[in-house]
């Protein structure tokens, strides 16, 4: 869905729509020709690719399976939830050169979170000593 969400926010802000009329469509459902897909948007999946690896990423250690009860869900969460500026006054507002002002979403543009997932919901304060215990846990690369 991330991907999805790039490539839309791509193609809005450089007015591709002509260049990409299909993209929505093959994320919606399986598409049989999705290797003829695949090559008409070659250009477009390298740009989504390289805005992609280009983003900052914060790799913390929990040693704990997945599953919506476990410790990786809870920080994942609650992080979204404190970080998500949707519904209220901004902390830390995205700039304006920011891709994701241009996404079709509303929650994007005004969470400044590509993950739509939570950005509506209140962080509960106990998460900040689970990703204290994380960070602590988690070697420096």
């Amino acid at each position: 869905m991330y991907r999805k969400r790039v490539g839309e926010a791509i193609i809005e802000k450089h007015e591709l729509q002509d260049d990409y009329p299909d993209w929505d469509k093959r994320w919606s459902s399986i598409n049989r020709e999705r290797s003829v897909v695949r090559d008409e948007e070659y250009i477009l999946e390298r740009r989504v690719s390289t805005y992609i690896r280009e983003q900052p990423f914060l790799w913390v250690n929990l040693d704990d399976k997945p599953s919506a009860d476990s410790n990786r869900a809870t920080l994942e969460q609650n992080a979204i939830a404190l970080l998500s500026n949707f519904g209220k006054r901004p902390i830390d507002q995205r700039g304006d050169e920011w891709l994701g002002r241009y996404s079709q979403s509303r929650e994007i543009r005004e969470s400044g979170l590509w993950n739509v997932n939570h950005v509506e919901e209140n962080y509960e304060e106990e998460f900040l000593e689970l990703l204290e215990q994380a960070l602590n846990n988690t070697t420096p690369l």
